[in-house]
């Protein structure tokens, strides 16, 4: 017979190790509510392994949703700092795990509400919570881009969906002393955010780089897709409508391709968490090419002047180890259709500026979320991204 006990233990043991885990409430909570009650058809000791469970609707095709990383599920609620009695707002229900954790930490005074537009998923996260014995939470059907005014104000409104926009409504729902926690996505990239009201404005920091699903609905991220070879699975990502003509993309994808070394030496954690972020937030024409090895190898670079530019780490061996060393990659550039190779200085320009900013990466940078009425000018030592209902505002901490 299986130790389910044992299994959840496990788990809590290997989260603690990573400092996902990092008060007692949370870990009392992963210790209590069982996650395989919330991912049906998996095997029991698959449901207590820190990966993603990705979670079909019978008899139709595709992923709908999937069951985080119980890693950054953790992370989520020690930023959200929960405790006993508070009231707290779910964008993106999923299986319901997220919401019975929740619910077990703000106890029988508090109170949960968990929305999700997808139909199958509420009732899915309905059944599930009733299974774990946390019925208690509501859960709603509907568009979470709205909130849930009913219930509001909350202490607390938590995301478990990518999204690039601060909506409205969840500002005004949020409690004055309220924290919202959320999956940001910087043109793309995601980072797990937190943030707190201040006067007429959020401001808050990046935490962890991260991959959720993008939120639908209302407020879904613009996107445009461009297939490199047919193949669904290699498609570069462009996230400004208003910059992308797909025409004139189709051509540029026929044109030359060449590889340039950039002399340029770099850790994983450096790029992905600092350089990257770098270019997201200062180069309007950013593009993504997620690739099959990970998260964390996704190509990116710009889209400007008919050609595309993507950069690579390209990692050096450890021979002690007999693999990639991490700690240490150097930065290769691969163009498309770039004739004059303009645009391969133009990228080599913003990686000296970001050394010349002193590095800045999530650990050290600040952010304010103005509405996007706000008439707010940003500062030289500040950069802006404007979503449909916010002034995102990007600066350096001291």
């Amino acid at each position: 017979m299986v130790n389910l006990s044992m299994l959840r233990h496990k788990l809590v043991e290997q989260l603690k190790l990573i400092q996902a885990i990092r008060s007692p409430l949370v870990e009392a909570a992963f210790e209590t509510i069982p996650r395989h009650l919330f991912v049906p058809n998996t095997e029991i000791s698959l449901a207590y392994q820190n990966q993603v469970i990705l979670i079909e609707e019978p008899n139709t095709e595709g992923v709908i949703s999937s069951a985080s990383m119980p890693s950054a599920v953790a992370n989520m609620l020690e930023m959200l700092q929960l405790s006993p009695g508070q009231q707290v707002l779910e964008i993106g229900a999923g299986t319901g795990y997220n919401a019975a954790l929740m619910n077990y930490i703000v106890g029988e005074t508090g109170q949960i509400v968990t929305i999700d537009n997808v139909e199958y998923l509420a009732t899915l996260a309905r059944q599930n919570l009733r299974s774990a014995d946390s019925g208690k939470v509501e859960v709603i059907l509907g568009d979470g881009s709205f909130g849930y005014s009913k219930l509001a104000p909350y202490d607390r409104i938590i995301l478990s969906v990518g999204t690039w926009d601060i909506l409205p409504a969840w500002y005004e729902q949020l409690d004055c002393q309220g924290k919202i926690v959320l999956p940001l996505s910087i043109r793309g990239l995601q980072f797990i955010s937190v943030f707190e009201p201040k006067d007429g404005y959020l401001e808050g920091f990046l935490n962890n780089f991260c991959g959720f699903m993008r939120m639908s609905g209302f407020s879904a991220e613009q996107l445009i897709k461009f297939s490199l070879n047919g193949e669904d699975e290699n498609q570069l990502e462009f996230y400004s409508n208003d910059l992308v003509d797909k025409e004139t993309i189709l051509r540029t994808l026929e044109g030359p391709k060449s590889r340039t070394s950039t002399g340029i030496h770099l850790g994983n954690a450096a790029f992905v968490l600092g350089l990257q972020l770098w270019l997201a937030i200062n180069e309007p024409n950013f593009c993504i090419l997620p690739t099959r090895k990970g998260l964390y190898d996704s190509l990116v670079g710009l889209y400007k002047n008919e050609s595309i530019h993507l950069l690579e780490l390209n990692y050096s061996s450890d021979d002690s180890k007999g693999k990639e060393d991490l700690t240490n990659g150097e930065i290769f550039i691969h163009s498309i259709n770039d004739s004059k190779e303009a645009e391969v200085h133009h990228l080599i320009d913003l990686i000296n500026s970001w050394k010349e900013a002193g590095y800045p990466y999530t650990g050290n940078l600040r952010v304010k979320a103005y509405p996007v009425q706000s008439e707010y000018v940003p500062s030289s030592q500040e950069k802006m991204i404007i979503t449909p209902n916010t002034k995102f505002i990007f600066s350096k901490t001291p």
